[in-house]
């Protein structure tokens, strides 16, 4: 339930983006990056339009003696930073969600990878496992 709105958003605004792309190249060597771009795109606004509510979420789990409802939370923001209080971590959460969500479903929607061209590796940061696939140009679709 927790990711459900970012999800939502980010599916509306992928299959929107993939539009752009005429049908023709679905098959070509750039069908990949198309599909990470628009992945990357379409994180990148379901992140901005999902970030204030988290950053209003993320207060009142943080503090929840302070406040008794969301509009405290919003008017201490508000208050005490400005407008820019509902945007804080905005970059991280770009970064590691966008990227991770563009990734997945490049390898989701593209069958051209072969076993031999994964490279996996670990951030020593994040703990994150992160895996890079190469296209392959003796794989089967």
């Amino acid at each position: 339930m927790r990711d459900a709105p970012f999800s939502g958003l980010y599916f509306m605004f992928y299959t929107q983006l993939k539009r752009v792309f005429p049908e023709t190249q679905s098959n070509s060597v750039w069908s990949p990056l198309a599909v990470f771009g628009c992945g990357l795109a379409a994180g990148c606004f379901a992140s901005v339009i999902t970030q204030p509510f988290d950053v209003i979420k993320t207060q009142i789990q943080l503090n929840p003696n302070q406040f008794d409802s969301v509009y405290q939370v919003i008017h201490y923001l508000y208050a005490r930073v400005g407008l820019v209080a509902f945007m804080s971590g905005l970059l991280p959460r770009i970064i590691r969600r966008t990227l991770v969500a563009a990734m997945s479903w490049t390898v989701s929607k593209t069958r051209r990878f072969s076993r031999a061209s994964a490279i996996s590796f670990r951030c020593v940061h994040c703990d994150l496992d992160l895996c890079i696939a190469m296209l392959s140009s003796s794989s089967n679709p």
